[in-house]
């Protein structure tokens, strides 16, 4: 009799391969897919890291990403002309460049399994962005096409975004082994940014004009590698 209820007992509990496979830890293939693929990866170039953790049906997702270049616009993009002196034209000019962190928890339940496994659910992610933006002054001679001067003016701020976002997304995990394995979601991505607005002047002075919020898209697909531990 103790024997049989020594059965039932290990039988109840699961083992302890088992267990450690409740946890998966996973990187973001997203970006460098992207970019072997030749599609423009320049905004929303990425780097990011996720851990799951399931119980039975269920498994409770968080995600943290770095984007190096939320924001970016070229140095010697054309500026826009605002005096004359001679031959020479005042021009001013403008670029911006920003990084984000983004994290958030979610949820996934899982759908049907097979060779695979599908699943739907949803992620809460919070955005933090900081940009800045540098303005200046330049004179152009026209005709040679020649810079004459730079340093009339120069002008640098940082401005700081928040973002809010819940993202529904469908996927489908599979294996290549005992524990490593990929996984690829479609998702609608879309987030509210608040932030600073600003203007800029003439001279290259820049000031802060109260708060702003737009939506900001990121990719709609994310491709995974994972190891269950």
């Amino acid at each position: 009799m103790v024997d049989e209820l020594r059965d039932l007992d290990t039988l109840a509990k699961p083992s302890l391969d088992e267990t450690f496979k409740q946890f998966q830890i996973s990187a973001d293939l997203t970006s460098i897919s992207a970019g072997l693929l030749g599609g423009g990866i320049q905004d929303n170039f990425h780097f990011g890291i996720q851990a799951k953790y399931l119980r039975n049906k269920l498994r409770y997702r968080f995600q943290l990403e770095y984007y190096p270049q939320s924001k970016v616009s070229w140095f010697f993009s054309p500026g826009r002309a605002i005096d004359l002196q001679g031959d020479e034209v005042l021009y001013l000019n403008s670029f911006q460049q920003g990084r984000m962190i983004r994290s958030g928890f979610g949820i996934e339940r899982q759908l049907k399994q097979a060779k695979g496994r599908s699943y739907i659910g949803m992620d809460m992610p919070v955005s933090y962005e900081f940009v800045t933006i540098d303005a200046f002054n330049y004179w152009l001679d026209p005709v040679q096409n020649e810079l004459v001067g730079t340093g009339f003016n120069n002008n640098s701020v940082t401005v700081h975004n928040l973002g809010l976002g819940f993202v529904p997304f469908l996927g489908y995990e599979f294996h290549v082994g005992n524990r490593l394995g990929f996984n690829i979601e479609a998702k609608a991505d879309f987030n509210l940014m608040f932030g600073e607005g600003y203007f800029i002047a003439d001279n290259a002075d820049i000031t802060k004009s109260g708060q702003t919020f737009n939506f900001r898209t990121f990719p709609l697909l994310n491709f995974r590698i994972h190891y269950r531990i």
